[in-house]
């Protein structure tokens, strides 16, 4: 509710009918279009646009009364008012302080406030691994690196198959007795048992 017409008619919300007849009266003398100078003009003709809805509302007993609980809803008590006025200078109160600790420490001092910190920050969200995902990501890179070995031997075999490379090997492990003494071991190894 953006219109008040008690505050219009320039009235107390208990006002009788009388003093809202009289309140209307002497705020149409007052703002009468006609009275006023040619650059207010259009200014009092909206001014007396809203008395005079604030007036047909508050003189007529359903409509204000209508009026009356509907401003209710949207009104709060004069202690309900006062309670959050006290509790906004608190906070106020701790902002500033907060704003002063912040300042003092920031300059006498290393140290930098959570609430400092949250504004230099940009937004981040962390995300905290569970021992599942840590398990997950070894898993994936075992697997990676299996899969890389296999591929692996698999091009290797393949190169081996063709003749020049094959004999080239072969001609390496007869003439070279290092390169022979590291194929003996591998193949006694991992080669059929005898």
């Amino acid at each position: 509710m953006n219109k008040n017409y008690y505050e219009i008619l320039e009235v107390d919300k208990n006002a009788s009918a009388e003093v809202i007849e009289k309140a209307y009266k002497a705020l149409v003398k007052k703002y009468h279009p006609d009275l006023q100078e040619e650059k207010n003009k259009a200014l009092a003709e909206e001014k007396i646009k809203l008395i005079n809805e604030a007036y047909d509302t508050l003189s007529n007993s359903e409509l204000r009364l209508k009026y009356d609980e509907e401003l209710k809803k949207y009104s709060i008590s004069e202690d309900e008012y006062n309670k959050l006025y006290q509790e906004n200078q608190i906070l106020h109160n701790e902002i500033d302080k907060l704003k002063n600790n912040t300042s003092n420490n920031a300059q006498n001092s290393i140290y930098t406030s959570p609430i400092e910190k949250a504004r230099s920050t940009p937004h981040v969200t962390y995300y905290t691994k569970t021992q599942k995902d840590v398990f997950k990501e070894k898993l994936e890179g075992y697997f990676k690196n299996f899969l890389a070995l296999i591929i692996t031997i698999a091009i290797l075999f393949l190169i081996y198959q063709i003749p020049f490379v094959k004999n080239f090997f072969t001609e390496l492990y007869n003439t070279n007795p290092f390169v022979k003494a590291i194929v003996d071991i591998f193949s006694n190894l991992f080669g059929p048992n005898k």
